[in-house]
């Protein structure tokens, strides 16, 4: 059993984390999704329950249970081989049938163990990753984001391996379509505490929940602040007046207000959200058409005989395995590659708007001096905008190198939506924002009429936006 007592957890002098107290046992086999804003300690949590850091306050108490942690960033310090790393977790030379053991687990072939480290994939590296801690027989798996550069097939595979796995698991994870497939209880941090609340069920279910609590908190927040509100003004009119001034309604309506007030909860914090505008209206008739012949890189041929048209108001799906050519395609499609065989042909004032899947902001500027010359919109509008977007009047002075992932994407999609493009272009949009930022992102793309080519291994994002079309890349 694992077990915290008011555990809680600072970083630089800052709580990120307050009296946290939570139970789990790997006999239960329960699948916990940890959830939360970027930033809000989850991975400070899982580092602390692995004891690697150790909590500003607080005890962890561990019995008859093994923890085993796969970060986010998974590296192979001094080891080539995958066969060296796995060796190098035997207890004993004579146990060396525990990789095999482990190897099968997570479904890999004997071959793999002569494959270099650095040349394995996203989705090897974590099947690779889970065989070493595998090997010390863990009871309890702590997983940090660890469908990070997996592609579908592989969040398919971990799917399974969770739901297998014979003990617990908690995983930190922004795919919410593997949370509902897997989990069966949902720890969220707080907001307004700090700590953990505990849902029963999947994500659908977590949110449902979550909004009925929100909602019911802020309609108890409402009425008693109107409450106090209605007390003060008939103090503010009432107290010294001549009929009033020495009787015992006066007393009773300043005791009354006082119980108010040290009753009172702080107002309940929702989620924060991305105040995106509507783009003008959608290009009429024949947006792009597309017809590549052969486009290759050093004579390895990556896309052939590819043709397809878009229309207005499409949205339009490009799938395909990583590496088959999707980002390539988008960079000829948005003309920064132009050394193709065939014929690329794009509507008439069609402005394209090209969300990348990695960031190519100057990072030595603020984000107000980005944003500004990224676009040309100066001060006092520039600001404004930047507000919507989540980045207030302090932190548009930030240095856009100190920003997070998520923080990034959130800057890069407020540049290309103020130049109000008219065909969208969105390379893996959700990679790296939380799930609340996932959501106001699907509900601006729900809203948008202009025509959109989306890559996304989100499988919940794209159910939830829906798409007319799909095109394939072999």
């Amino acid at each position: 059993m694992l077990i915290t007592n008011n555990l809680s957890i600072k970083l630089s002098s800052q709580e990120i984390l307050k009296d946290i107290n939570i139970s789990l046992d790997s006999s239960s086999r329960k699948k916990v999704a940890l959830v939360g804003k970027n930033g809000c300690g989850k991975s400070s949590l899982l580092k602390v329950l692995n004891r690697e850091i150790n909590p500003s306050s607080g005890n962890l108490d561990m019995a008859n249970e093994n923890i085993a942690y796969l970060p986010q960033d998974i590296d192979f310090p001094g080891y080539s081989l995958v066969g060296e790393f796995l060796e190098s977790k035997l207890d004993e030379p004579w146990t060396d049938y525990k990789i095999d053991i482990a190897m099968g687990d997570v479904g890999l072939d004997e071959e793999y163990l002569l494959k270099n480290l650095k040349n394995l994939s996203g989705g090897e590296k974590v099947k690779v990753a889970l065989a070493g801690l595998l090997m010390a027989e863990p009871t309890i798996l702590l997983l940090d984001e660890p469908t990070n550069n997996l592609d579908i097939n592989g969040v398919e595979w971990l799917e399974k391996f969770i739901l297998n796995f014979n003990g617990s698991i908690i995983v930190v994870s922004h795919d919410r379509h593997l949370i509902n497939m897997v989990v069966n209880e949902v720890w969220e941090i707080d907001l307004n505490t700090l700590g953990i609340i505990v849902y029963g069920g999947n994500y659908d279910k977590f949110l449902e929940e979550k909004n009925r609590i929100y909602n019911r908190r802020i309609t108890e927040y409402n009425y008693e602040e109107r409450e106090i509100k209605k007390i003060e003004k008939w103090l503010k009119a009432h107290e010294f007046h001549p009929k009033y001034r020495f009787s015992a309604i006066v007393g009773d309506q300043k005791e009354k207000l006082a119980r108010l007030k040290a009753k009172m909860k702080d107002k309940p914090i929702g989620n924060t959200k991305i105040k995106i505008n509507n783009l003008g209206k959608e290009k009429r008739g024949l947006v792009l058409s597309v017809n590549i012949k052969s486009k290759k890189f050093s004579e390895k041929e990556i896309i052939k005989d590819l043709s397809f048209k878009i229309y207005k108001g499409e949205r339009v799906l490009l799938k395909g395995a990583n590496g088959s050519g999707k980002t390539t395609l988008l960079n000829i499609i948005s003309k920064e590659d132009e050394d193709f065989n065939g014929e690329l042909v794009i509507g008439e004032e069609v402005k394209i708007g090209y969300l990348k899947q990695f960031s190519s902001l100057n990072k030595k500027n603020s984000i107000l001096d980005e944003f500004e010359n990224e676009t040309g919109i100066i001060e006092p509008k520039s600001r404004s905008i930047l507000a919507s977007y989540s980045f207030d009047q302090e932190n548009v002075i930030r240095k856009v190198s100190t920003l997070s992932y998520g923080q990034l994407k959130r800057l890069e999609l407020a540049i290309i939506l103020a130049r109000e493009p008219s065909l969208l272009i969105l390379d893996e949009p959700t990679n790296h924002l939380d799930i609340y930022t996932r959501e106001e992102l699907e509900s601006f793309v729900i809203s948008q009429k202009v025509p959109m080519i989306i890559v996304s291994h989100d499988r919940y994002f794209i159910k939830k936006i829906g798409v007319d079309k799909e095109i394939k890349l072999n």
